[in-house]
């Protein structure tokens, strides 16, 4: 049943899909940093100003500009717009110098903060509200390495959860252009929404190689570790599809090897305003691999960005996760909360083997882009009014029926360093099996929530 559903609604989909992002608007702004230079002056000489902490490399492999070449409005506005994303710099100026020396391009930048510690806080669709502290470098060793690490724990019911984790990722590899993101988690968690104690490991690892500037190649290479739980219960239709743990005795460990495509357009990365993001992606758990789990995973990621406006921004996002094969049910999805389904709660209740996540926001920035400084470090800041509606189906097994749940939602962004974006958002639902019930939520999350969505079950 869920194959044959599966496939009509691919069907259906693909020609909706490709119509729609054929007519989403490409728009272009004007920049008016950029200077008035004469068309016949061509570039002598260029200067890199302010890279106090940054190897002067990060910036010259980004920058298109060439000695020789005359300089270009319109080369400056993409430059602007790649150095920006690499959210290094709170600010960046260009000047021509013309003059009795040579025609100097000279760029003058504001270093962001390189490292900090501070308290830290994460919004988790199973715990909730997690408070600790961390510790990030945005810079390590000037070469755009960003590191940060974390230790949280919940705080309803307190100390319920602790999470430890180190998150690092980079546009480049040594002197390749190959964009990595590591990521190592440990959980030792009272799971409510899974009725068990989650003691994990988890280590992720993927590998960008591009192909042009649109299209890029994914490798992907998991490792997961779960410690076996002998009071776990199997509640409601759990028992029907998958024990709890899939090892007779001792751990569940479960390594993964995946391949994918990407295609993204997105500009800037940071708060984009238009362009896509799609990734398709397929993995292999366990199975030949080793390990108790036995299953295929059929990924696909979609984002889509549109503005009349740098104020007003239309975004839409698309998640499927199609997963045949041996699992564990502890490695089911879940909705509700910040990072899935805002305006449901956390609830055992809302669970599938096989999941399609979809939203549609509007954004409107009502406090555009600004700079201020802390004790010397600098940083930027906007805010954002947001309202929209989340979408999501359920399948609990590969026979059951499609489940389907809607919200509405609306709250406040601010846009911050590190943090990316922090949501302060209430919403209500309904499960439209089951229309007669009514749900609502307050959620705080973190980052963008299509960044979190995958990574919300641990």
């Amino acid at each position: 049943m869920l194959k044959t559903g599966a496939h009509q609604l691919g069907k259906w989909l693909r020609p909706l899909l490709l119509s729609i992002l054929a007519l989403v608007p490409a728009v272009s702004f004007g920049d008016t940093r950029c200077p008035d230079v004469p068309s016949d002056q061509t570039i002598e000489s260029i200067v890199y100003k302010g890279l106090v902490h940054t190897k002067q490399v990060v910036v010259e492999r980004t920058v298109s500009f060439k000695i020789g070449e005359p300089f270009s409005c319109e080369k400056w506005q993409r430059d602007h717009a790649a150095l920006i994303d690499l959210d290094l710099f709170a600010s960046i100026e260009v000047r021509f110098e013309v003059g009795d020396g040579p025609n100097t391009l000279e760029l003058s930048f504001t270093e962001l903060a390189q490292q900090i510690l501070f308290p830290t806080f994460k919004s988790s669709d199973i715990n909730g509200l997690m408070l600790g502290g961390g510790g990030s470098f945005l810079n390590l060793f000037g070469m755009d390495i960003r590191a940060d690490a974390y230790g949280r724990t919940s705080v309803d019911p307190l100390f319920s959860a602790t999470e430890f984790q180190i998150w690092m990722l980079s546009p480049w590899f040594l002197q390749w252009p190959f964009s990595w993101e590591l990521i190592i988690t440990g959980v030792n968690s009272d799971n409510p929404i899974k009725t068990f104690v989650e003691r994990s490991f988890a280590f992720e690892l993927d590998v960008y190689h591009p192909m042009d500037d649109s299209f890029k190649l994914l490798y992907t290479a998991d490792f997961y570790h779960f410690l076996r739980d002998d009071n776990a219960e199997e509640y409601r239709g759990y028992r029907a599809t998958s024990p709890f743990f899939l090892s007779e005795s001792g751990p569940d460990s479960v390594p993964k090897l995946g391949i994918g495509l990407v295609y993204d357009t997105r500009s800037p990365l940071l708060n984009p305003l238009r362009g896509h993001y799609a990734e398709l992606r397929f993995s292999q758990y366990g199975g030949l691999l080793g390990g108790p789990a036995s299953y295929q995973e059929y990924l696909f990621d979609h984002r889509s960005y549109a503005s009349l406006s740098s104020k007003h921004i239309f975004y839409w996002s698309s998640l499927g996760q199609y997963r045949p094969g041996t699992i564990g049910a502890y490695d089911y999805f879940h909705v509700g909360g910040a990072n899935s389904l805002r305006g449901f709660p956390s609830s055992p209740d809302f669970f599938g083997k096989h999941e399609f996540i979809t939203s549609f926001e509007y954004r409107y920035e009502f406090i555009e882009r600004g700079t201020g400084e802390v004790w010397g470090d600098h940083f930027y800041y906007s805010f954002q009014w947001v309202s929209g509606i989340d979408m999501a189906v359920l399948w609990e097994s590969d026979c059951a029926p499609a489940r389907p749940l809607m919200s509405f939602f609306t709250g406040v962004h601010i846009l911050l360093p590190i943090l990316d974006r922090v949501r302060f958002e209430i919403g209500t639902g309904q499960d439209l099996s089951y229309p007669e019930e009514t749900f609502w939520a307050f959620t705080v999350g973190i980052f963008d929530k299509a960044m979190l969505q995958r990574e919300r079950l641990r």
